[in-house]
This record gives structure tokens, sequence and C-alpha cells, in this order.
């Protein structure tokens, strides 16, 4: 299963690797997109595509990840968070945590925790749960448990200049879309725009996913599934957790334990028929193979080019001076 939970919305490595990350963890608090997705890079370690033919292309998504320095770019990109903020006439701390190591989930451990969490809505909105299954080993330098500073800066700002605050930091073009524009994989494909487009075009192929008629048809299916068990308005396994939030009544973001316990209830529920139906229809072996079919066929007509975006990230990813190659 393809995790895009720390990617902003891209393919992270696969599922059963153990990667170690950077996490700019100020953002991660407070909600951001900042988390990155990627490896810490080895600069003793030459820059080399894949080489089974039956790698396929997330592995290349893999090792442009490998190639960033990510402890160097989250640091760049908090430095310039900061700055930002402090332009619009806000305090704002650089917060970055240590390596982060951990396992990305199996199918299996998905499962297991559908059952118990659904699909981490209610876990994200109130903060009670677990919203991924995700195991975490080992986390140096600052810690989860430990406060967030930006995140007491916010909370003791009378409420119009927190929501004022939180929109020069998180809105769309804000300073966290700022910096990350400026240290990115983009930034370091900028002076070679067709590999650039090459990048850009592997994401459009993984967004089309559910435009191949096969995939439509067992989509349908899994929603006919879905609403004979008592579910409607469900389309595609891939939004039915945002299907079950928008279906929640409007609250004022203190609920109760109990409401929080009959709401997690609810969508274990529906997380639990998402997982029958999909598990009747086989609905994952068969879009992954649509999937691993699509893929092997990009790759197979860009490998060249594949091989050329992989040793220009290398080289042109963001890296503080102290880290930077002689």
């Amino acid at each position: 299963m393809t995790n895009t939970a720390s990617t902003g919305g891209r393919p992270a490595p696969r599922s059963g690797r153990r990667r170690r990350l950077g996490i700019a963890t100020g953002a991660a608090l407070m909600g951001s997109s900042l988390v990155l997705a990627g490896c810490d890079s080895d600069d003793d370690k030459p820059a080399t595509a894949p080489t089974e033919s039956a790698y396929l292309l997330q592995e290349y998504v893999s090792e442009v990840y490998a190639g960033v320095d990510l402890v160097a770019q989250a640091r760049l990109q908090q430095d310039f968070i900061a700055t930002c903020m402090g332009d619009a006439g806000f305090e704002y701390i650089p917060s970055l945590a240590g390596p982060l190591e951990f396992t990305l989930p199996e199918p299996d451990d998905w499962a297991a925790f559908q059952l118990v969490e659904g699909w981490g809505v209610t876990a994200g909105q109130t903060g009670v749960g677990m919203e991924n299954p995700a195991a975490l080993v080992s986390l140096t330098g600052q810690t989860a448990s430990e406060p967030d500073p930006n995140l007491k800066i916010a909370l003791a700002l009378s409420p119009a200049a927190r929501e004022a605050y939180y929109a020069a930091f998180l809105d769309v073009g804000g300073c966290n879309d700022q910096a990350t524009a400026e240290y990115s994989i983009e930034s370091a494909l900028a002076t070679t725009p067709d590999l650039l487009a090459l990048y850009e075009e592997i994401f459009e192929l993984y967004a089309s996913d559910g435009t191949d008629p096969r995939t439509i048809e067992i989509a349908a299916r899994w929603a006919q599934c879905m609403t004979d068990s008592g579910y409607l308005g469900y389309t595609t396994p891939g939004n039915a957790s945002s299907t079950f939030e928008e279906a929640l009544p409007p609250n004022d973001g203190e609920l109760t334990p109990d409401e929080i316990e009959a709401q997690r209830a609810d969508e274990v529920a529906a997380a639990a028929a998402d997982l029958a139906c999909r598990t009747d229809l086989d609905y994952d072996a068969i879009t992954d193979g649509i999937r691993i079919a699509r893929e092997q066929e990009f790759l197979e007509e860009n490998r060249k080019e594949l091989d050329a975006l992989l040793l220009t990230v290398r080289e042109n990813t963001p890296r503080l001076p102290e880290t930077a190659p002689p």
C-alpha cells in the first residue's frame, strides 16, 4: 500500500522498509505539511538507480528522496519560515528534531488499525488515539512529548491574532509553502526543466491511477458493496476517510469523552465495512496489479531520464555549509 502521509500527498518509500527521516517538529505539531519523507543521504555512497528490472517506479521515487540531505533541507526550511514569519510580524522559533526512524506499516498493520481506530479521523480531530499505525522506533533531539514552542506562541495570542498567525504560516502561499518551494526537490531540478517536468509527470501518473477504466470498474463494485452494507455516498476507498469526515455533524471542537468514543465507534464500523468490501473484491491486489503495470511501462519508457534525475537531485540537494562536500 502506498503511504503518502508524510510526503504531502506524494508516494513515500514502499512499506516494510526502515527509513531515517528528519522531522521539522515545530511545523509538524502545528499540523503543517512541512514534514518530509525521505532518507538521510550518505555522501560516500554513489547515487545509482535500481538495477533489478523488476523494481517499480516507486523504487526510483525512494532513491530520489534518498539523494536529499533531509536534515539540512528541514533546517534550512525552518530558518526560512522564521524569517518569513518575522517579516509578517510574528515570532517563530526554528524547531528541528533529530533523525526519526520508523517502519512503514505493512497492509496487515493497516487492516488491524482500521478495526481499532478506523481511518484515524477521530484521533486526528481530538488528539485521542492514533492517527496511523506507523511504529515509531527512536527519536533523538526534540521529542514529540516536548512542547512545541511555536504552538505555545500561537496559543498565547488573541483568537484573531492566532488566526492570522496560522494563516501566515499555513495558508496556501504562506511561509510554509514558500519554504517548501525554496528548499525542495523541485528547486534542485529548477535548472533542468526537462527533468523537472519528468518528476512532475511521475506524480501525475500516480494521481491518474483512479482514471484507469479497470480501477473505475472495481471502485464502482466497492461503492455498491458499501451501499449494501448501509454506507451511502462512499465512491472509492481512496476517499473513504474524507467521506466519513464530511458526514460528521458540526461541532465546536470540544467533544466530551463519551462523544469521542461514540464517533470513534461509528468510524471503526464504517472502516470495517470498507475493509470487508475490499477483501471480498480482492480490491487491493487488483488495483496494485493495475498500478504496477502502469509504473513498469512508465519506467521502461523513461529509464535513462530517471537515472539522470537521480544524479541531478543528489548533486543539487540543499546542504548546510558544514555538510557541503569539499
